[in-house]
């Protein structure tokens, strides 16, 4: 299994004040399932995840993330740049955040 280091980022629509954190959880949940993923890091406007989904191709990940961030509980944010297939860990703080197939 291949991880994928996906970052979001607030666009100018982005309601003020808008947390990367909180943003990165409600992507998490619209994901997929079988996926496993986790918080590298945040800065003001920025998240980075690490997602890991299984037997899934890069196009896919890309897909599937742009689909959540399609969400109106996302409005505001997007994905920036490609997704890239990286061996990425989680920061120990930020370690399995979301593995929903538990």
């Amino acid at each position: 299994m291949h991880t994928h280091q996906v970052q979001i980022k607030a666009t100018g629509q982005a309601p003020a004040g808008a947390a990367p954190e909180t943003a990165a959880v409600r992507l998490i949940a619209l994901l997929p399932a079988r996926w496993t993923a986790g918080l590298l890091r945040c800065t003001d406007t920025t998240a980075t995840l690490a997602l890991t989904p299984g037997r899934d191709a890069e196009a896919h990940v890309a897909h599937a993330v742009d689909e959540a961030l399609a969400s109106p509980s996302l409005c505001g944010w997007s994905r920036e740049g490609s997704v890239s297939v990286e061996d990425v860990r989680p920061a120990p703080a930020a370690e399995k955040v979301a593995d929903r197939n538990s």
